[in-house]
């Protein structure tokens, strides 16, 4: 098989492809890893999808992915086009396997074909009010999928007085000025987009910007920028504290995230706001086929006697919404 494969590569003109064992140094799968194509060779599996699913967030999203089983069943393709995978069932003859690698690598170049679903995943972490903890949450959620290998964005939209550089233990951190004479938004690119990322350490990366925009419009290019971006890394975490200073549309959270964590503390304001949110949302999704993700999370920052609100009167209370 890796004998195949480097043939086809090197008569294509491509970079000779590394043979990467799944159990030894997997970071180079997202570290090391020239060639635009990674090939999954799972012959030995008794559950390609599965496997499949496994290596999902540690590959980069921008290059073409193709799985290598011997499952004969739609159900497999297709659930592998789901996840933006191409499958080739074994065994496979030389020339349909370089027609098959050859029409991926036009994909690629075309930005189109299974690969365009290769996008990051990207959650948004919600407070439901102001000092729950959100931004906590949310950068101790990106750097445990850091050191995880995985490749993640944090995205700060505390435009003012924020403490993310404080969370990140970062010193002498400014913000990146937006400026839209020198860098209008409907002229931005994927290289664009990158000059904006501050590298934090290994593969973390933070987006925090600053301008004398309104909120609202700095909202907007932020947005911009992480859409330019999820064909770059693996997930975007973006933190919404509580005390944003604008107004955070629940058709937005569902418009553009696969995951909202909704942060609370066990206190009446965070419980009522996080329940009218939940509501909203649910009422929104009513319609839609695809449905984005809820998930609560209760926060004990203080001590417990420090709350009116008790455990069993919370999961009454949170039992009344969708999670």
């Amino acid at each position: 098989m890796l004998d195949l494969v480097r043939e086809i590569f090197r008569f294509e003109g491509w970079n000779d492809p590394d043979c990467i064992r799944f159990n030894q140094r997997v970071t180079k799968l997202t570290t090391e890893q020239s060639s635009h194509i990674v090939v999954l060779e799972l012959n030995e599996s008794d559950n390609v999808v599965r496997d499949a699913t496994e290596f999902a967030r540690r590959l980069p999203t921008h290059k073409g992915v193709v799985v290598i089983g011997k499952e004969d069943a739609i159900s497999t393709l297709r659930a592998l086009k789901e996840l933006g995978f191409y499958y080739v069932f074994w065994p496979v003859n030389k020339t349909e396997f370089a027609d098959f690698l050859t029409h991926v690598n036009k994909n690629l170049q075309n930005f189109s074909g299974v690969s365009q679903k290769r996008k990051a995943k990207r959650v948004a972490v919600v407070g439901a009010k102001g000092g729950v903890g959100t931004s906590f949450i949310a950068g101790e959620l990106t750097s445990m999928l850091a050191s995880q290998g995985t490749d993640s964005l944090l995205v700060d939209h505390q435009y003012s007085n924020s403490n993310v550089d404080v969370l990140l233990a970062l010193k002498d951190f400014k913000p990146r000025a937006i400026d839209e004479f020198v860098a209008p938004l409907h002229e931005m690119d994927e290289e664009g987009a990158l000059s904006y990322l501050h590298p934090v350490r290994k593969n973390l990366r933070l987006l925090a910007l600053d301008s004398d925009m309104s909120q609202e419009n700095i909202l907007t290019y932020s947005q911009t920028l992480c859409d330019l971006l999820s064909r770059n890394t693996n997930f975007i975490i973006e933190d919404f504290s509580g005390s944003v200073n604008f107004k955070l549309e629940p058709q937005m959270l569902v418009d553009n995230f696969d995951v909202v964590v909704v942060v609370v503390d066990p206190s009446v304001a965070a419980m009522r706001s996080a329940k009218r949110l939940h509501e909203r949302i649910r009422n929104i999704q009513l319609t839609l086929s695809k449905k984005t993700r809820v998930i609560t999370l209760v926060n004990y920052h203080r001590p417990t006697t420090s709350f009116v609100i008790e455990k069993g009167e919370i999961n009454r209370y949170l039992a009344l919404m969708p999670i």
